[in-house]
């Protein structure tokens, strides 16, 4: 799913952090998000998923790359046009009891963002308010109570009517199921979806389950240690994914039918086993070879829309390698 013209366009994206050496957390990141179309960012803890979600919704500055929303590039933007756009850039966070101030009640918390960014009068802010808690499934009753006296999907119910607060285009949803039970799951996410429909909000969905990425995202990015590796629309990556990593986390996935599980080579080792190899897969890679040792492999097109990291990759688009 793209457009012509992209509505978040991320490209070269790079990440050090400071210290000894430092620590490159995100390494030549670059990807679009459509209007309406929710992107996924997927991989292992400490991948650099996050870095990305704070980089784009500049949080944090990047070391290099550029991010640009709606064509312009926010890193250069002065300060009162980015106040300006972050209107229209907003975040689901991950832990909806840590993420709601417990000293302010519902209403203060969806009243905050509004009264920042002088949306309306004190009226048009208590109806817009109202209007917030409808859209997400809660009652009127809600505005005087505090988050301690919510259970968790509720309060993720709240934390989603807060970053709808200003009528945002983009939504950063970084884990926002994953501290949640796995009967609530499911409702936060039709939720999701349903106001995704009906406000054509775009979403950049970070996750680590498989599962739910699958049946809620347009297009896939697989992170490896701060790099995409392979990003292709969902059906695609998961019915032929193209690099050994996520043939790998796919094989991972648990299957009530063993037959259903995919054929892929093993991998093997740690995350943290990798040198500082051109590829960084090298040291856990079942189909390495001396190239990949060598010479840093890059981000390209094997099928429309289908981007891979990997020399060897096109062992993977007739079959398995012998």
């Amino acid at each position: 799913m793209t457009t012509a013209t992209p509505l978040l366009e991320v490209e070269g994206l790079r990440k050090r952090y400071p210290g000894r050496g430092g620590v490159l957390a995100v390494d030549d990141v670059s990807f679009t998000v459509a209007a309406g179309e929710t992107f996924g960012l997927v991989g292992e803890s400490g991948c650099g998923k996050s870095t990305v979600a704070r980089c784009v919704l500049h949080l944090i500055r990047p070391t290099a790359g550029r991010v640009r929303f709606d064509g312009k590039e926010i890193f250069s933007l002065p300060p009162r046009e980015m106040r300006a756009l972050r209107r229209e850039m907003q975040i689901i966070f991950q832990d909806p009891y840590s993420s709601l101030d417990p000293r302010m009640t519902v209403r203060a918390t969806l009243l905050e963002p509004l009264e920042i960014h002088r949306i309306g009068s004190r009226r048009e802010r208590e109806e817009r308010v109202r209007e917030l808690l409808e859209q997400v499934g809660l009652p009127e009753s809600a505005l005087g109570k505090y988050p301690h006296e919510f259970s968790g999907g509720q309060r993720q119910r709240i934390g989603i009517a807060r970053a709808l607060a200003l009528s945002p285009r983009l939504i950063v949803a970084d884990e926002p199921v994953s501290a949640l039970d796995v009967s609530i799951r499911a409702q936060i996410l039709n939720l999701m979806r349903d106001l995704q429909e009906r406000y054509g909000l775009a979403y950049l969905f970070i996750a680590h389950d498989l599962t739910l990425v699958r049946h809620f995202c347009h297009r896939v990015a697989v992170m490896y240690r701060g790099q995409i590796v392979e990003l292709a629309e969902t059906e695609a990556l998961f019915t032929r994914p193209l690099h050994p990593y996520t043939q790998a986390l796919l094989e991972a996935i648990p299957r009530p039918d063993p037959d259903l599980r995919l054929e892929g080579p093993a991998v093997v080792g740690e995350a943290t086993d990798a040198g500082e190899w051109p590829c960084r897969f090298v040291p856990r890679c079942p189909v390495a070879e001396a190239r990949c040792r060598q010479e840093a492999p890059t981000l390209r097109e094997l099928r429309p829309g289908h981007w891979v990291r990997c020399h060897r990759a096109e062992l993977f688009l007739a079959g398995e390698p012998s």
